[in-house]
């Protein structure tokens, strides 16, 4: 298996920090956007995807720490 590159390991950040953000906004009380699950919903399937993506090419993909 060959390392992830530090393009995708920034990608995986950018995309873990995103369905952080959205995770945060929904757990919120009071006003907040309708389409907010959607969003999160999203997020994680394009996390899984980048993941499942990276595995098909060979890499070793572990979470870093975020």
């Amino acid at each position: 298996m060959s390392e992830m590159t530090p393009f995708d390991i920034s990608m995986l950040r950018h995309l873990e920090r995103e369905v952080q953000y959205y995770l945060h906004i929904d757990m919120q009380t009071g006003d907040k956007p309708v389409d907010i699950k959607q969003n999160l919903e999203r997020s994680r399937q394009e996390v899984k995807r980048f993941i499942r993506q990276l595995r098909e090419e060979g890499k070793d993909v572990r979470t870093p720490n975020i």
